[in-house]
């Protein structure tokens, strides 16, 4: 009866414990700005991983997508961007749509979640604040990229 008590109450300590950090990882974007504006890297895709290399700029009307997701070397794709509210879309310059994804900024500013639905699924990439490389947006510039498919 005793090990029963303390194997309860362990698992309740867990509980509470496991529930205050997702409160407190959701909380941290509640307040959070949804300001883009800035450089950032794909760090996870749909709760893993990130198992492609992203970065994307925005800067205030434009956003450059540097990846390396169906090929070896990285390509750039350049759109033009609307954020309204946490709403953003966008076009890109051959004039495929994309969007609409649901931004968040973390309160601090380094964190950034895209979320997209896919069907009745959410999918959500997870940015982190960073500086893009230059060997990066070299091997992008130098990189034919009219026939890819763009990640956003």
């Amino acid at each position: 009866m005793k090990n029963l008590k303390i194997w309860s109450l362990a698992l309740a300590l867990l509980m509470v414990v496991t529930g205050c950090e997702e409160k407190a990882a959701t909380d941290n974007f509640k307040a959070g700005a949804t300001n883009i504006v800035g450089e950032w890297q794909l760090t996870k895709w749909d709760g893993e991983v990130a198992p492609y290399d992203v970065y994307v700029n925005f800067d205030g009307v434009e956003v450059v997508i540097y990846q390396r997701v169906y090929t070896s070397l990285f390509e750039q794709f350049t759109a033009t961007y609307t954020l309204n509210g946490s709403k953003l879309t966008g076009m890109y310059n051959d004039g495929t749509e994309f969007g609409p994804y649901r931004a968040e900024v973390s309160v601090d500013g380094e964190t950034m979640r895209l979320h997209k639905t896919d069907g009745e699924r959410e999918i959500m990439g997870v940015y982190t604040k960073t500086t893009i490389p230059e060997w990066v947006k070299t091997e992008a510039g130098a990189t034919r990229a009219a026939e890819g498919v763009p990640f956003l």
